[in-house]
C-alpha cells in the first residue's frame, strides 16, 4: 500500500513550533560546532588523500566503515532495530549521497584551496531551488530566483578560467560543483525518508553500509586495488574522518531541531571561516580577491533561497 503523502512543513513561517527550544538562537552553538567538525573532516580527507596517495573511493570506504561501525554499535547497545520497509528509498538516498561524497573527496585531493572546494560543494541550496521548480513544478518567488542568479554568477567567478583555473584543473572544480548538485538530491531524499518515519541514525547507517558495498565492488574490478594505510598518522586521520563527519552531521541535525532554521542556515556558512583558517595555517594557501568575491556572492545567493516554501511539496524520495 502506498504511503499517504503529507505536506512538508513550511519552516520559513512563524507559526511553526519548535518544541525542543525556547529561543530561536538555541541552534547557533550546535551550528558552529557542526561546521567546525565538518570542516575538520574536509581537512582530514584532504590530508589523507595527499599524504597517503589514496583515491577518493578508498577514502570514502574507510570513512564509511568507521561510521557504520559506530552506528551499528549504538543500535546494538540501545536496542534499536536495523529493519526498514523503505529499502528502495534508502538505496536511492545512498546512491546520490555516495556520488556526492566521491566527487567531493576527488576534488579535495587536488591542490585547489580548501575554501573554494568547500564552497562549490555547498551550492546545494541553489540546485535545490532548480529541482523544486523543474521537478516538482512549484512556483518560485522572484527573490528566490534572485538567489539562484547570484549563486550562478558566484559559481562562474569561482570557475573563471583566467583566474584559479589557469593554475588548477577545471575538472576538480566541476567535481565539487557536481557534489553540490547530488547533495541537493540527497537532501530531498532524506526529507522523504524522515517523513516516512525513518530516524536519522538509520538513514546514515544504511548510507554508510551501501557506500561500503559500492566501494568494495569498485575494488573488486580488475586493475583497481587498495593502496592501504601504512602509517599511524594515516590510521588516525581515517578514523578521525569518520568520527568527525558523523558527529558533524549529528550536531547540524540538532541545530535545525533546536533553533530557527533560517538563523541556523546563516551561521552554517561559518564552515568557510574554518576552511580558510585551515588553508592558511596548514597548507599556506590563500584565496585571491576574485575568488573571495565569488564565495561572497554564492553565500548571498544561498541566503536568499532560504525563503523557499515547501508546504505544498510531497515528501517523497526523488526517483532518478
Amino acid at each position: 500500500m502506498p504511503v499517504e503523502a503529507k505536506s512538508f512543513p513550511d519552516l520559513t513561517e512563524k507559526n511553526v513550533r519548535f518544541t525542543h527550544t525556547n529561543t530561536p538562537l538555541a541552534g547557533i552553538p550546535w551550528t558552529l560546532l557542526g561546521c567546525a567538525l565538518t570542516a575538520t573532516s574536509f581537512l582530514f580527507s584532504k590530508l589523507l588523500g595527499q599524504n597517503n596517495h589514496l583515491s577518493a573511493i578508498e577514502i570514502n570506504l574507510y570513512r564509511s566503515i568507521v561510521v557504520c561501525f559506530l552506528l551499528a554499535s549504538y543500535a546494538m547497545f540501545t536496542g534499536k532495530t536495523f529493519r526498514s520497509i523503505h529499502i528502495k528509498e534508502h538505496w536511492l538516498r545512498s546512491t546520490t549521497g555516495w556520488g556526492a561524497a566521491i566527487l567531493q573527496m576527488y576534488a579535495l585531493n587536488s591542490l585547489v584551496p580548501l575554501p573554494i572546494i568547500q564552497m562549490l560543494s555547498y551550492t546545494n541550496p541553489i540546485f535545490f531551488v532548480l529541482i523544486i521548480r523543474f521537478w516538482y513544478k512549484e512556483p518560485i518567488a522572484l527573490k528566490i530566483w534572485g538567489g539562484v542568479i547570484l549563486g550562478f554568477l558566484g559559481t562562474v567567478i569561482l570557475l573563471n578560467p583566467r583566474g584559479l583555473a589557469a593554475d588548477h584543473s577545471l575538472m576538480y572544480l566541476f567535481a565539487a560543483l557536481g557534489s553540490g548538485l547530488l547533495t541537493a538530491l540527497t537532501h530531498i531524499n532524506i526529507q522523504g525518508l524522515t517523513h516516512r518515519g525513518e530516524p536519522i541514525w538509520r538513514i546514515v547507517c544504511y548510507y554508510s553500509l551501501i557506500s561500503i558495498v559500492y566501494d568494495s565492488f569498485w575494488f573488486a574490478l580488475p586493475f583497481n586495488y587498495l593502496q592501504g594505510i601504512h602509517t599511524t598518522a594515516g590510521m588516525l586521520l581515517g578514523t578521525g574522518l569518520g568520527i568527525f563527519i558523523l558527529f558533524g552531521q549529528i550536531s547540524m541535525a540538532t541545530a535545525y531541531s533546536k533553533g530557527n532554521p533560517s538563523i541556523t542556515t546563516i551561521f552554517s556558512y561559518s564552515h568557510l571561516i574554518y576552511a580558510t583558517l585551515f588553508s592558511l595555517l596548514i597548507f599556506n594557501q590563500g584565496i585571491n580577491f576574485v575568488s573571495s568575491i565569488g564565495i561572497l556572492i554564492i553565500v548571498c545567493g544561498g541566503l536568499l533561497t532560504m525563503g523557499i516554501k515547501r508546504s505544498r511539496l510531497k515528501p517523497r524520495v526523488l526517483n532518478l
